[in-house]
């Protein structure tokens, strides 16, 4: 990525370099980022969205835990897992 420093000199950071992960999680405080390459995972063939419900969040955790234990075995690989309980609005 490029970054424009508050003293204004620009610099150019990969994940490996000193100061990346310094620039990469303060929000703008130590510069702006200019620019930026992106490493995208494929797309997938299909997908297909579930919304499954639970009576406590309990239950809902031990499902999620088994469902990312046991998910090679069953052939599916979850892109997003989104937890909401009823102080969230969806």
């Amino acid at each position: 990525m490029t970054v424009i420093t508050g003293n204004a000199e620009v610099k150019k950071l990969s994940p490996n370099r000193t100061g990346f992960q310094i620039l990469h999680s303060t929000e703008g405080e130590f510069g702006i980022v200019v620019e930026a390459t992106l490493k995208l995972r494929d797309m997938p063939e299909s997908a297909y969205p579930h919304l499954l419900y639970f009576p406590g969040d309990k239950e809902a955790f031990t499902f999620i835990a088994s469902f990312v234990k046991e998910r090679v075995s069953i052939r599916l690989i979850p892109i997003t897992i989104r937890f909401l309980d009823e102080n969230q609005n969806g």
